[in-house]
């Protein structure tokens, strides 16, 4: 790659000359929400390991999903050992069946009472044997692909953030009045084959809710959501466990069988305290509170005595998906009063959560949002608005904001997108790397690595990697160009 290339990439990502703060002076760190699309931070760490910033952290903060990357970071966890976590675990079952679960902090969720529960089932049972048939059913199947062609997938995208075929949604409403537990019909283009089926998070998920659609419909009657998110909370507090607890002094180590419950307990306080010991980045993390339209940040200034894990949780909890934490009386250390959602509703970015001090020495990484959608009619515009109001997280992102922030290219990953295949991660991770070398003006050291190790590439392998890395790098930059209407000129 031409010297000169290189140079026009640093100042093109930089969108500055020169970069805003050099790498040495970073200690403090904001990581976008974004989902699935949050696998393209992996290469970004890399890069940030390899030039030193990673060891000399002092806060991380994140949103939604980057608030999970960031509680990995809290824990001491290098970029290698967050790719074997998001590896090994299963984000579909953070999509948990059908449960009348209500979040509870810092213990297992609690359940509904049993007259409460037997009301749950009474409707649910009212709607299936009342309300399904024929005619319902040929109604539902015109009107979602009415509104799947009007929408243009924003609406869906805001309140679920779900991208799937009208052909799945037809598939999916014909089984409707067969129950849970009714399993998932072959694909049409898999359906004169022998095989199971592979399918994807998206179709699984669709299928799990057309399984059981009334029961979760009184869900979101009585909790406000879909789906408990116990799950997620316990593999965040398992994780928690795991790393806090083996490092914890004294003759009682946390056994390895009780790191998820004792995970759970670990306050913001305590969290603080560890890593003052380990010296390693204090945790802060976004949540939307409902009633008062405002943004929180849990931290340990801010909210000493609240569960980390169930902080985590409400951070990533998306409105609708996900059934919000509600807190109905506070103390000290608390947080107030309020309904909980998703970190990313109203501050997807949380460069906010650093004082002004802090924000001198702070950077973020962001992941590349989506191109603009064009709107078509009534439905999409009504979408459009919904979208913005979802996701309103995003205007906190100003200009001057963003040039505190390495831009990182997502594509082709997506919102569900967390089952990614090694192929895309090795190319996503390439691109991330070398664009935060870049940003930093030290695109001549760029050094490919094994995605999943972190160690050096030698040799034809790291010749290969690299030119692939810089090509399709190349290819993100003319797509960003060709957008704002200019070229490079080599």
């Amino acid at each position: 790659m031409s010297d000169r290339y290189i140079s026009f990439a640093e100042e093109y990502l930089r969108a500055t000359v020169p970069p805003p703060i050099p790498p040495d002076q970073i200690r403090c760190l904001a990581l976008e929400g974004g989902g699935g699309k949050g696998n393209a931070y992996l290469g970004a760490l890399y890069a940030l390991d390899n030039l030193g910033v990673l060891n000399q952290l002092e806060t991380v903060a994140g949103s939604s999903a980057g608030a999970i990357t960031a509680l990995t970071l809290s824990l001491g966890m290098r970029p290698a050992e967050i790719y074997t976590f998001l590896d090994s675990t299963d984000f579909a079952s953070f999509f948990d069946d059908v449960s009348d679960s209500r979040p509870t902090q810092g213990a297992p969720y609690s359940r509904a009472s049993a007259g409460e529960q037997l009301s749950r089932r009474t409707v649910a049972a009212g709607i299936r044997s009342k309300l399904v048939g024929p005619f319902l059913i040929a109604g539902l199947y015109q009107a979602a692909r009415r509104a799947f062609q009007s929408l243009q997938k924003s609406a869906l995208e805001a309140v679920l953030a779900v991208q799937f075929r009208v052909e799945d949604i037809a598939h999916e409403i014909n089984r409707l009045y067969m129950g849970p537990g009714a399993g998932a019909p072959p694909l049409p283009e898999q359906a004169a084959t022998d095989k199971e089926p592979t399918l994807t998070l998206q179709q699984k998920l669709l299928a799990k809710l057309a399984d059981s659609w009334p029961e979760y419909g009184t869900s979101l009657a009585w909790d406000m959501g879909l789906f408990s998110g116990e799950t997620a909370r316990d593999t965040f507090a398992g994780l928690i466990g795991a790393h806090y607890g083996k490092q914890k002094s004294g003759p009682d180590p946390v056994p390895s069988s009780d790191a998820t419950a004792f995970g759970r307990s670990v306050t913001f306080a305590a969290l603080d305290a560890y890593c003052t010991t380990m010296r390693l980045p204090k945790l802060r993390v976004t949540g939307s509170e409902l009633c008062s339209t405002q943004s929180m940040i849990f931290s340990g200034t801010t909210t000493p005595n609240f569960p980390v894990a169930d902080a985590v949780r409400i951070s990533m909890g998306l409105p609708i998906a996900y059934k919000p934490y509600t807190i109905q009386s506070t103390n000290d250390g608390m947080p107030p009063c309020g309904v909980y959602v998703d970190g990313g509703v109203y501050s997807n970015l949380p460069l906010n959560a650093f004082s002004d001090q802090e924000a001198t020495t702070a950077i973020g990484l962001r992941l590349e949002v989506d191109k603009a959608q064009p709107i078509y009619g009534f439905l999409g515009f009504l979408g459009a608005i919904l979208k913005g109001a979802v996701l309103a997280g995003e205007s906190t992102i100003t200009t001057e904001r963003s040039k505190r922030c390495i831009r990182l290219d997502t594509a082709p990953l997506e919102t569900l997108g967390f089952e990614v295949s090694a192929e895309t991660l090795k190319s996503v991770t390439a691109r991330s790397q070398l664009t935060t070398m870049l940003y930093f003006g030290r695109g001549d050291a760029y050094a490919p690595v094994d995605f999943t190790t972190g160690s050096p590439l030698q040799g034809q392998a790291a010749t290969a990697a690299s030119k692939m890395a810089w090509a399709d790098l190349e290819k993100s930059i003319k797509d960003r160009q060709e957008a704002a209407g200019c070229v490079f000129q080599s």
